[in-house]
């Protein structure tokens, strides 16, 4: 396979791997995960972790983005929304540990049309994020979501999808083009949300 054509996998991981950054440190920073999906997150970091044990089956050179993409979420970020919502450590360690121990034997051993279906199953994993970001434009909510982060994932994914186009994958092909539309739709509701929740207070600062 051809390097520059390689190269694009490589910028999608990076993409990828520094997603939750910007949602860890604002999380960190304000103290509150309000309007923050955590079971958005929690299947980001199931997604990451499968396509790392798919990219390593299948060659993909990008594996060791994804390898520090679910890393990045398991390690920092997952924690970070846990203690902010007020979770449990044993349900934080359970779910953290546990996702990998199960995604092992299925992504390696699974038939391959099985594989497909689970890997284009967790494509849906924004829908709670994106029925959060439209209440916050709804209500006129406080929302704490990085658009930062969900820029960087929309940039991801269509770079995956440039990538899978090349390598005529027809799991890179199909499984960027959900949360395309979904990450479009996350920045949209929160940029919208947020400038309407900020001239709520300009009109009512004690609201």
């Amino acid at each position: 396979m051809n390097m520059w054509v390689e190269s694009l996998g490589i910028i999608a991981a990076v993409l990828d791997l520094s997603m939750s950054l910007p949602q860890t440190l604002k999380i960190w920073r304000n103290k509150n995960a309000e309007g923050v999906s955590l079971f958005t997150w929690v299947t980001l970091y199931t997604t990451f972790a499968a396509w790392a044990i798919y990219g390593w089956q299948n060659q993909i050179a990008a594996t060791l983005g994804f390898i520090i993409a679910a890393a990045l979420v398991g390690i920092l970020l997952l924690p970070t929304i846990f203690r902010a919502k007020k979770h449990s450590w044993f349900i934080t360690i359970l779910t953290i540990a546990g996702i990998p121990i199960i995604l092992i034997p299925l992504i390696l051993y699974a038939p391959a049309i099985i594989v497909t279906i689970f890997l284009l199953s967790l494509t849906f994993n924004r829908i709670p994020q994106v029925m959060k970001s439209y209440k916050t434009y709804k209500n006129t909510k406080y929302s704490n979501v990085s658009l930062f982060s969900w820029s960087l994932g929309l940039a991801a994914n269509l770079f995956w999808l440039i990538y899978g186009v090349f390598r005529a994958d027809i799991n890179l092909i199909l499984i960027p083009l959900m949360p395309i539309l979904y990450d479009s739709a996350i920045l949209t509701f929160q940029l919208i949300g947020n400038r309407k929740y900020k001239d709520s207070q300009k009109e009512n600062p004690s609201a």
